[in-house]
Formats: C-alpha cells, structure tokens, sequence
C-alpha cells in the first residue's frame, strides 16, 4: 500500500507541464477582459519579438507591452475606464497594438533596463472565449535568454558548487585520517554532501543552457526537478535519521521505526516540487498547503526526537553523578553535547528557511537573491553539521548493557548541574572500562538499573551498591 502511496505521487509529478520558456510557442483559450501574459526583465537593448493570432473578428482587442510606471497606471484603473480610453486612443502604455489586423506581428528594442509587462485587454461588448496562438521571443545583449532577474544564476551555482567541491575535498581527508573508525552516519553524511555537490553542478548547467537556448525541452526539466527531489527527500531524511539517534545512540533502525518518518519526508518532497512546477492554480494551492503541514510535522518530529534525546542523556548524566563520577569526563556527556548543538543547528536553519521562504515574495524582481540566500543557509547548516558529527575518535556505546543492581533513586538533584567544573573532590574522573548507569526512559528506575559499558572487552559485573558502601566504609575510616 505504502510503495503504491509513493509510486503515484512520483507518477503524478511527471503529468505536470512546467513551462520556463523565454522562446515560446503555445495556444491560449480565455474570456478574460483582462489579463497579464508575462513579465520579462531587460537589460538596455533587449529585444521582443511578438507574434499573435485569434480566432475572432473583434476590433478592439489589444495588446500592450508596458514598463513598470504603465502597468502600475493600467492595473490601477477599472477595466471599462481602460476600454475608453482605448476608444480615444489615450493609451495608458505607449507600445500599445490593435489586433484587428491577424496574425499580428510587434517587435521592439528596449531603450532602458527595468522590466515590460505584456497584457491583453478585449474591449468588445460581447466577450467571448477567444484562442490567441502566440509565438514570442524576449532577449537580453550579447545572446543573453534569461530574465534580468534570473541573469546571475549561473555564476552562483557555479561558485557554490566549487565551494562545495573544496568541502567535499576535506571532509575526505578527514574521513582518510580515520579510516579505522567504522560509523554509518559518515557514510550517509557524505552520500548527501555529494549528493548536493552534483545538484548545484546540475543547476548550473541548467540556468547555463537555458541562458544560451532560450528553452529547455520538458525532459530535461523533469529531471533536473526529479533529482532535486530525490536530493531534498535524503537530505530531510538525514536530518530526521540523525535527530533518532541513527548511529549516535542506536546502530541502525529498522523500516517500522522510521516508515512514518519516510512517508512525511516522500509528502513534503513531492508536494513542493509540483509547487514549484505548476505555480499558481488549484493544484499549487493544494500542494502549496501539504507542503506547509508537512514541513512543521517534519520540523516538529526532528525536534521531538531530540529533545527526548537530550532529556535521557541528561538523566543518565544525573544518575552518573550520583554514581561519584564527573559527567563532562564521560562519552555520554560528549553525546549530549552532540545533540544540543544539533538541536540549536537545525533551529536556526528552520528559522532561516521560513523566513527566506516567506520574504521572497518581496524580491519579485530579484528572484536570484532567495535562491542565494537558501543556498547559503543550506551550506552552513552542513558546516555546522559537518564539524558536529565530522569522523575522530569517538565511543558509540552500542553494546547491548548489562542489567546490574543499585540503588540509584529518580535523579532530582544534580539534573541541571552537568556542566559544571570538575571541582568537587568527591566526584572521580571517568575512565575506560568503568560502567556509567543510564535512564531509560522507557521504564522507572528502581533497585535495578540499566548499565552502559564504554569497553565491553573489559566489562566486568559490578554491585554499584556494594561498591559505594565500600567507599563510605573507607572515607570513615
């Protein structure tokens, strides 16, 4: 049921029609009085080559290619108010055209930079559904395809993908440094690294082609998007498989623990990339809106899972206290550091993301600068994550712990005082092989406690109770 679930989803996003032509040729059906073809950004001495043909014979129907100050005039003003003056010949855009005459032809070399708003408003009386068949082409100097806003694409793509390069250069070397360290998490955080490393190659190439063709065919475009989702789906998944504990607390997980946590993930992928393709209609809408609620159940899980985590560790840190040992001089409190800066990563990360997401829509015509800024919150969060969880020598603590009697209670005192400095005589410092008490959040702690072994060649059965009774006995004596 769950592999049909996906299987379709996947399927639905190939039926999807994107459309980032600036060489077009497509046929239009609409009733409208009003409405704005597109909107293109030119450099001075663009050019536009406009052609049009409909299937009606009306003498006022027009077409208008306005600058920013007409088009702000013309969407201001009442429909019928436009029509008039129409009728007068008071034309609100100078490049105004009668499409009495089909096919109709308009050409026109842009005189100073901005961008020009192609309208068509039908003045008849009776309004029909008119077909407008229409071929264009909009072009910057020098062969340049793409919109002014759209023009620096290319170049950051190709910078962050050399940055990217250098990173993976390094995280190599480490990962060289400790090839005697066996840890899966590095090996799907490298996976990922690459993985994003090739996407920002993949736009460039993209951006770079449609810059000198003027189109790109609907394959390329699919898979260009199909593998920005399969990149987005891992990426999400690794965050979530890291805030479980993936190879940090538990070797590996299997598919029952983590199907809801893939299905979210496979939800959230596919809903914004047809966002993305079919932009705004009924469809968008509704994927816009799954989008939305399956990011904030994503960010809630990944903060869920972490918190729990930091919470046990804490505990464990109490519990290991009580045991008279310094908790900084523990592996369990190097995991706890771990996943407290994990948590304040993935938190400003989110916050960064909403609020691109967000103030985007006020860079209409600079939409190169949210897909710089994205770019850059993606880069320094896998920094931050990079040295976080980067390979050196670490204890996983994997090994299935022996249950061992004590007489730890609940830890109450102490729970908020792990970071403390080891000053106090009565605490000893950790060192391998000695066992550490561990809370289980699963079950309450009673006379018998759950025992972690950082060695567990060297593990020995120790009566935690006993051996405190004998340190008292000594500190009396």
């Amino acid at each position: 049921m769950d592999n049909r679930f996906i299987l379709s989803l996947f399927l639905l996003l190939f039926l999807i029609s994107p459309t980032f032509a600036l060489i077009d040729d497509y046929e239009l059906k609409t009733s409208n009085q009003f409405f704005r073809l597109t909107t293109f950004g030119f450099q001075k001495g663009g050019t536009i080559d406009f052609e049009a043909t409909i299937n009606s014979d009306g003498q006022n129907i027009w077409f208008m290619a306005c600058n920013e100050k007409e088009y702000t005039t013309l969407s201001e003003k009442k429909q019928e108010e436009a029509c008039v003056n129409m009728g007068s010949e008071t034309f609100i855009c100078e490049s105004t055209s009668n499409l009495e005459k089909s096919p109709f032809q308009f050409n026109k070399t842009v005189q100073e930079e901005g961008y020009q708003y192609f309208v068509f408003l039908n003045c008849e009386n009776d309004l029909q559904t008119i077909t407008y068949k229409l071929k264009y082409t909009f072009m910057n100097p020098n062969g340049q395809y793409l919109s002014l806003g759209y023009i620096p694409l290319p170049p950051i793509y190709l910078v962050f993908a050399i940055v990217w390069v250098l990173m993976v250069v390094y995280w190599f070397i480490n990962w060289f440094r400790h090839l005697n360290i066996k840890i899966k998490l590095h090996k799907y955080l490298t996976f990922v690294v690459i993985a994003k490393c090739v996407e920002l190659f993949i736009f460039y190439s993209y951006w770079k082609s449609l810059s000198k063709n003027g189109v790109q065919n609907n394959t390329t475009t699919y898979v260009v998007y199909f593998y920005d989702g399969v990149y987005d789906f891992f990426f999400y998944l690794t965050l979530l498989f890291i805030a479980k504990g993936y190879s940090i607390l538990k070797p590996t997980f299997s598919f029952k623990e983590i199907k809801d946590v893939v299905l979210i993930t496979m939800l959230l992928v596919v809903s914004s990339k047809i966002e993305v393709l079919t932009g705004l209609n009924i469809l968008g809408f509704i994927c816009l809106l799954v989008m939305a609620i399956s990011y904030f159940v994503i960010i809630r899980m990944l903060f869920q899972f972490t918190n729990n985590h930091i919470d046990q560790l804490k505990r464990q840190l109490a519990l290991i206290r009580e045991a008279h040992i310094h908790p900084i001089t523990t592996p369990v409190y190097s995991k706890y550091v771990l996943f407290q800066r994990y948590k304040n990563s993935i938190f400003v990360y989110f916050l960064l993301t909403i609020m691109v997401y967000v103030f985007k829509i006020f860079f209409e015509k600079s939409p190169w600068f949210p897909i710089l800024a994205q770019i850059c919150v993606d880069f320094f969060l896998f920094v931050g994550i990079g040295l976080t969880f980067r390979l050196r020598k670490f204890n996983q603590l994997f090994h299935e712990p022996p249950r061992m009697q004590g007489t730890f209670n609940q830890p109450t005192e102490g729970y908020e005082a792990i970071d403390s400095e080891l000053d106090d005589d009565n605490l000893q410092e950790w060192i391998q092989g000695m066992p550490l008490p561990r809370w289980d959040h699963d079950e309450e702690i009673n006379e018998e406690n759950v025992v972690m072994i950082e060695n567990i060649g060297e593990e020995k059965k120790i009566d935690l109770g006993q051996q405190e009774n004998q340190e008292k006995e000594e500190i009396n004596k």
